[in-house]
């Protein structure tokens, strides 16, 4: 009666379990890093645009007196700011994936280890009874584990990252963002 992502999660120990949901929080920010960076660029095009900047967006930008600035000024920092929230995202990205790699090795090793101690403390009979490729591929199976488990933090990291992204959207032309989503 179990679904198949308990059985999956049954298969952690506690503290693998509570590594999983640790890149929620880590999931999130990545979110917010890249619907910043979606913004930035939306605000460079506008003052490239030279039309008025987004009230909106000025509100946020009241404590830098931005009207003071000329337009290339504030093409110069929105750059600047721009390279600066890249820069910070692909640290981050390059922090989540070593914890990934890191986390799915751990489960690997874990798993590994616990089918081949219980392997060998099977008896002989057992060993003499079943088809040794049938053992080696339960091992084998470990390794598809691993990829279910990347698939699945891909997913929630691609889920969340696509609520901040409509977030946006929606926040900077709500009707095109609608249409979009009724197309696709």
């Amino acid at each position: 009666k179990f679904s198949f992502t308990n059985k999956a999660m049954m298969l952690l120990t506690p503290t693998q379990r509570r590594e999983f949901f640790h890149f929620i929080p880590l999931f999130i920010l990545v979110m917010f890093l890249e619907t910043l960076g979606l913004g930035l660029i939306v605000s460079i095009l506008n003052i490239l645009s030279q039309s008025n900047l987004n009230v909106n967006f000025l509100q946020y930008l009241d404590f830098l007196n931005i009207e003071s600035f000329s337009t290339s000024e504030k093409f110069i920092i929105g750059v600047l700011i721009l390279l600066l929230a890249y820069t910070i995202k692909t640290l981050l990205l390059t922090y989540v994936v070593f914890k990934d790699e890191n986390f799915r090795t751990k489960i690997k090793i874990s798993l590994s280890e616990n089918l081949f101690k219980t392997y060998l403390k099977k008896p002989f009979d057992f060993h003499l009874k079943t088809n040794s490729a049938e053992l080696t591929r339960n091992l084998n199976d470990v390794t598809l584990f691993v990829a279910f488990i990347k698939y699945v933090l891909l997913f929630l990291i691609e889920v969340i990252v696509l609520t901040g992204v409509l977030t946006l959207l929606l926040y900077y032309q709500p009707l095109g963002a609608i249409f979009s989503v009724l197309i696709i």
